[in-house]
């Protein structure tokens, strides 16, 4: 006898042999039980998914001796003779080659005769798409009405071209594309019987090849054994497809994130030496990257787990790249991908895919590189402005003690009014609290890593402050320069900061913000002099009534300038 192909010598002959459509085999198997079925149906889906198998095993189960049956028996001469074509009542019509008027008008005169050796005449249409504009016209009427002992099966890879008055009359019956656990598990089936041996990653490519058909799985399967011989190997099965491994693809994958173009470009062509397709190539590249990031984004997944088994390289890899840059990586291989069908020259494409994605990892260093110098500085002229506010404050009126004898006869000095955080200082240094300026001391970075949480701009200037008292509600901190002293002070920070440190003492508290510099006077000079009253004795920042005036003392000094009422 001669060599029947795997994919007819496994042709499901039983409704528990068609795999992965359980949804319509169990609608199918409950109408026969309870002898409901319909006149016409439907079966529409990919190739290679059971249409036609599906098909015959309902005639052959509808017309079975001892039914009509859930299962066929296979054994009586009705299932036999559908089985093996000799039946004349069960017609399997190829609708490409038969897609006339013609042969409709043809097939409605016969369906008006009783079956000879069945129940029921089915007539089982293929592709029945390809069908005329007149020829659906021709069948409508009769699909509609159909004589009691026939029944229509229409099969179609495409719905959408069959006309809606055609598929109104039908019971639909979409089939799915098989999974690729369910093909790997009847290919391991179908190789155990046949006596071979195999490594399971090799029916897992050869299910992915097949898109959900088991036809093509089994096609390819038959193709690799031929190649192969007894024991299916993985380099088996990427040799007959012209696919590429993953540790090929790992390589290129390093190789493109290192931006080393040329090692990459050596790789892709001794891929074309071996005969290597730029599309599968570049397919496959779109893959590998959809692969990195289903394994960053869910590790969990149990084809994901399949890959860092097959491949050691590949979560080496993962860990290289950065999700964002993975999403650009498919962005730039789908482009392409899509482009390679209008153009002649696949290959160029492949390596302008190649230098463009290995390029753009050394722009993006080339892009932190330059932020980092930009941001360097920035932090050098924010460094020079400080340096600058520090001088001027530094160069302000010095602070001392306004005495009748300082006076002089040739100008005249507006008053000084003593600044309000130093009067609020001189007044709460009576209650300074050592025990709990402690705690606030030592609970103090905890306090900056909840602002920080908060609100890092004011942790940022509070950075600047460091607490130098404390009495029983209040915290005195002293600051390096006037800026952050001031942006410290504004009211939306100093509410935050207030509130940061009531909660962690579980007391109402407030702040005072001052310079360092005027701190130290007041250390220098907590010992009031004789005589003089807290406010003479310790006078800090004068500030002027006139803006005006303030400034051009400070600009000329008090000396030079004459102010007059």
């Amino acid at each position: 006898m001669a060599y029947l192909a795997l994919y007819r010598a496994w042709r499901p002959q039983r409704f528990i042999d068609v795999i992965g459509q359980q949804h319509i085999i169990q609608t199918l198997q409950n109408s026969l039980k309870e002898k409901r079925f319909a006149h016409a149906y439907l079966f529409s889906g990919p190739r290679g998914t059971g249409k036609t198998s599906t098909a015959k095993i309902f005639a052959k189960a509808v017309n079975c001796e001892h039914g009509p049956v859930e299962e066929p028996c296979n054994e009586c001469k009705v299932c036999k003779g559908i089985t093996e074509g000799t039946i004349f009542d069960v017609v399997e019509i190829d609708a490409a080659s038969n897609r006339g008027v013609e042969e409709i008008r043809d097939l409605r005169e016969k369906v008006k005769f009783a079956p000879n050796q069945t129940r029921y005449k089915v007539y089982i249409i293929d592709e029945v798409h390809m069908l005329t504009t007149e020829a659906f016209n021709a069948l409508l009427k009769t699909l509609e009405e159909p004589p009691e002992h026939v029944i229509f099966i229409l099969a179609t890879t495409e719905p959408h071209k069959i006309p809606l008055t055609i598929i109104s009359r039908c019971q639909r019956f979409d089939f799915r594309r098989i999974t690729i656990d369910d093909i790997v598990q009847r290919l391991a089936h179908i190789i155990q019987a046949e006596g071979f041996t195999y490594e399971q990653e090799a029916l897992t490519l050869i299910a992915k090849h097949s898109e959900g058909g088991m036809r093509d799985s089994l096609s390819l399967l038959d193709q690799v054994l031929s190649f192969s011989g007894d024991h299916i190997t993985v380099d088996d099965v990427l040799r007959v497809t012209g696919r590429v491994s993953y540790q090929v693809f790992s390589q290129i994958a390093k190789d493109l994130y290192d931006g080393n173009t040329a090692k990459v470009l050596d790789e892709v062509t001794h891929l074309f030496e071996e005969g290597k397709d730029p599309e599968k190539i570049i397919e496959d590249l779109l893959l590998y990257y959809r692969d990195l990031l289903l394994y960053r984004s869910a590790p969990q997944i149990e084809e994901i787990r399949d890959k860092s088994n097959l491949d050691q390289q590949f979560p080496i890899v993962a860990d290289y790249y950065s999700e964002e840059q993975i999403y650009e990586m498919i962005e730039i291989f789908n482009k392409y991908l899509n482009e390679m069908k209008w153009t002649n020259q696949p290959r160029i494409l492949l390596e302008l895919a190649i230098v463009k994605a290995s390029k753009m990892n050394k722009h993006k260093e080339n892009q932190q590189s330059f932020a980092w110098e930009e941001i360097e500085q920035l932090k050098k002229r924010v460094q020079e402005l400080e340096e600058k506010l520090q001088r001027i404050a530094t160069n302000e009126t010095n602070i001392h003690t306004i005495t009748k004898s300082e006076e002089k006869p040739l100008v005249k000095q507006t008053s000084f009014k003593v600044s309000s955080s130093v009067k609020q200082l001189v007044s709460l240094s009576k209650d300074f609290s050592e025990k709990q300026f402690q705690k606030l001391k030592q609970d103090w970075p905890e306090i900056l890593q909840v602002i920080k949480r908060k609100k890092i701009t004011v942790h940022a200037w509070l950075m600047d402050g460091e607490p130098v008292a404390a009495t029983e509600d209040t915290l005195v901190i002293a600051f390096k320069n006037v800026m952050h002293r001031d942006t410290t002070d504004k009211p939306a920070h100093r509410q935050l900061i207030e509130s940061v440190i009531t909660d962690k003492m579980g007391t109402t508290f407030r702040i005072l913000n001052l310079l360092k510099k005027d701190w130290q006077k007041f250390i220098d000079e907590s010992e009031p002099k004789e005589g003089k009253t807290d406010d003479e004795h310790f006078v800090l920042e004068p500030e002027y009534e006139d803006e005006i005036v303030a400034k051009a003392i400070e600009l000329f000094g008090k000396d030079l300038v004459e102010i007059k009422d």
